[in-house]
């Protein structure tokens, strides 16, 4: 929770102008490319993860290319959702803080530009800037450089908030057959509104693994997450700093906040951590919080399914202290003669040592009474459904969602609170099931007619087949593609756009056979073209597959030359 101020601080110059600091981002690469009207490539689906109550329902997106594309399409699928979480997160703001729009757009501005932006991955200021150009498409009344202030804002607000969450990682002895099981307790403010647009979101980027990010829309960053080399992450907020807003006049607790913020890193955790020679994915994600920079104080889970073996970490922004599965861990007990005193850490708590556990909770006792084999209340071995009780029953009053991560399945579920009031907490709704390897690995075609009056074009199956998913054909899948001219016209050629050609995204090739199948090892652009015949065939409708790759929102780029 942020501190209650009045006035400014001495940091943020009341004179301050928005649009001057962006002119500041220019050179963190933030800003730097120019809006795209038409789709720049790469690729973006947009489906609904069903309950069996539709208030527990949760959006989907998968998006596909660079960073810069992949932002584009959340942007432009997301727009409206974006655009509400972002306006109820700086009411939010607005009502914890006293202070003004215009005294929170300095203070977010000042820090990114000067404390947390020059850490951040370009790679990510690109996705950023990506956001602001696909939204500001699909709603044209996007102020791009004000939508891009206050995407940064959210990002920024972590780091000035206080989270009080759980997070749980076990492997055996305490899993049921020994896979990893990673559990991730968010707690912090139903007044944020952000569940009202929670978003699953799947990244399949050129380059690098594929990973899922379980949160809200307009947050890139990752407050959970799991990513193609079984690499599950949580996070959990130890008395961060930045949460007195009083203290930021002071440029010590300034130069706490120097580094990449927290919901960053563990995004970047997910999209870089991966084997590399005798170095695990595990090795690599310890080794990416532990170099930072990090800002300020957080505790973080991180699980490798592969292995299996899960890790804590209690860092501050100077020490990183790593623990094992069935390691105690103290911080500051003078109970405890084993303590570790960190004087930038202002907190006391110690956890004793479970077998094949590495957690770091809100409530230590509440915690070990479920998950120490000697407690009378333990809940047993942890699978799925005992992880999904014990998130519930952890939760505080301000939980907002609660995930469980299966590391070797690469499955989830995620419940989310409904709304501001207690009783609609995440603890008290249906988690949702979602397969990550599944919709990682499904891909969509998009058939258009270069002449729609001229004929139509089949699909078998068809994308509308209950027996495929809403986010496209599993890979592997024949696609089966049936050019139907109209009367008077004849079928003359497919233009086939392979995204998957060595260096050449763009590749085409023709083909004048009809039929034709297509092996959905990517995301299709197909092209059907049509000519003048002798007059002879069977009158068909106009192109008969547009709603079910409207139903896709498959709107992959159109290239020139069709």
């Amino acid at each position: 929770m942020w501190g209650v101020r009045e006035g400014s601080s001495r940091m943020f110059p009341q004179n301050g102008r928005v649009r001057a600091i962006v002119v500041a981002w220019a050179a963190l690469g933030v800003g730097a490319a120019a809006a795209c009207a038409d789709p720049p490539g790469g690729n973006g689906v947009k489906w609904t993860v069903e309950a069996s109550n539709p208030d527990d329902n949760v959006t989907a997106v998968r998006v596909s290319g660079t960073p810069y594309q992949m932002g584009w399409w959340y942007g432009h699928l997301l727009a409206g959702e974006i655009r509400e979480n972002l306006d109820d997160g700086i009411a939010w703001a607005i009502a914890e803080t006293g202070m003004s729009q215009e005294e929170l757009a300095q203070m977010a501005s000042v820090l990114w530009a000067f404390r947390m932006g020059p850490f951040v991955p370009q790679d990510f200021h690109d996705e950023m800037q990506g956001i602001v150009d696909g939204a500001a498409e699909a709603e044209p009344n996007v102020t791009p450089e004000i939508l891009l202030l206050e995407v940064i804002f959210y990002h920024v607000m972590i780091e000035l908030s206080e989270f009080n969450c759980t997070s749980i990682g076990a492997v055996a002895p305490a899993t049921h057959d020994g896979r990893l099981i990673q559990i991730r307790v968010l707690d912090f403010d139903l007044g944020t509104g952000c569940q009202d647009n929670p978003v699953i979101t799947v990244y399949r980027p050129d380059d690098g693994p594929a990973y899922c990010n379980v949160g809200f829309a307009g947050l890139i960053g990752s407050l959970a997450g799991i990513n193609s080399e079984h690499i599950a992450v949580t996070e959990v907020g130890l008395d961060t700093v930045g949460a007195d807003l009083e203290r930021l006049d002071d440029p010590n607790v300034q130069a706490l906040l120097e580094g990449i913020p927290m919901a960053l890193l563990l995004k970047k955790v997910l999209a870089q951590a991966q084997p590399e020679g005798p170095t695990t994915a595990l090795d690599k994600a310890l080794q990416i919080i532990q170099t930072g920079p990090r800002t300020t104080n957080y505790g973080y889970g991180v699980g490798d399914g592969t292995l299996p073996d899960s890790k804590g970490l209690g860092t501050t922004h100077a020490q990183c202290y790593i623990y094992g599965a069935g390691e105690f861990i103290s911080f500051n007990d003078p109970g405890e003669p084993n303590t570790i005193w960190e004087p930038d850490l202002p907190m006391s708590i110690t956890l004793p040592a479970v077998p094949g556990v590495a957690y770091l909770p809100h409530d230590a006792d509440e915690t070990l009474d479920l998950i120490d084999t000697s407690s009378p209340n333990y809940i047993g071995p942890i699978d799925p459904n005992s992880a999904m009780q014990i998130a519930r029953r952890v939760a505080m009053d301000s939980n907002l969602m609660n995930v469980v991560f299966d590391g070797q399945d690469l499955k989830l579920w995620a419940a989310y609170a409904r709304d501001s009031h207690t009783s609609h907490r995440a603890a008290t709704r249906e988690f949702v099931a979602f397969d990550f390897a599944a919709a990682a690995n499904a891909y969509t075609i998009d058939v258009t007619c270069k002449k729609p009056n001229q004929g139509s074009v089949t699909l078998s199956p068809d994308p509308s087949d209950p027996n495929i998913p809403d986010y496209g054909y599993p890979s592997g899948t024949e696609v089966t593609l049936t050019a139907e001219p109209n009367g008077g016209k004849v079928f003359k050629t497919w233009k086939i756009y392979d995204p998957n050609h060595p260096g050449d995204a763009n590749y085409m090739v023709t083909d004048a056979n009809n039929p034709i199948t297509i092996v959905m090892n990517g995301d299709y652009d197909v092209t059907a073209v049509f000519k003048c015949g002798g007059g002879v065939g069977e009158a068909m409708p106009p192109l008969v597959i547009g709603a079910a790759i409207l139903a896709l929102v498959s709107r992959r780029a159109r290239r020139a030359g069709r």
